[in-house]
C-alpha cells in the first residue's frame, strides 16, 4: 500500500475516478453496509467486489493523500472529501475524530469479513 500510494495523483482526472469510487461505496451505504456484504456473494457477478475492491484500494489511497499531503486540497477536492464524509455521518459508525481513509479502509475490511 506504500508503495501504491505514491501513485494516487491528486489532479483533475483523478477526482473523475474518486466519482466513481464513491459511487460505488454510496450504493453500498445506501443500501446498508452489512446487507450489502451479506448478500453480494448471492446476488451479484463475481466482477462487482473485486471492481469495488479496486475502487476502494484508490478512494483509501487518495484519501490518505489528501489527509496526509502538504499541499492544501482544493475546493473540488474539499467538496468530494465532505461529500464522503456526509456519507458516513449518519451514526452508523463511529467517525468521530477518525481519518476518513482509516474509516473508509476498515469499512471495505469489514464488509470483505462478512
Amino acid at each position: 500500500m506504500t508503495n501504491a500510494r505514491d501513485k494516487v495523483k491528486r489532479s483533475q482526472e483523478m477526482l473523475k475516478v474518486i466519482q466513481e469510487c464513491f459511487e460505488c461505496i454510496e450504493v453500498a451505504a445506501l443500501h446498508g453496509i452489512r446487507w450489502v456484504a451479506r448478500t453480494s456473494a448471492t446476488n451479484w457477478s463475481i466482477e462487482h467486489p473485486l471492481c469495488g475492491m479496486d475502487l476502494i484500494v484508490i478512494l483509501t489511497l487518495w484519501l490518505w493523500r489528501l489527509e496526509h499531503d502538504e499541499e492544501p486540497a482544493s475546493e473540488e477536492e474539499l467538496a468530494m472529501y465532505n461529500k464522503l464524509r456526509k456519507l458516513f455521518d449518519d451514526g452508523s459508525l463511529n467517525v468521530h475524530g477518525a481519518k476518513l481513509s482509516s474509516i473508509v479502509a476498515r469499512l471495505w475490511g469489514s464488509m470483505i469479513d462478512e
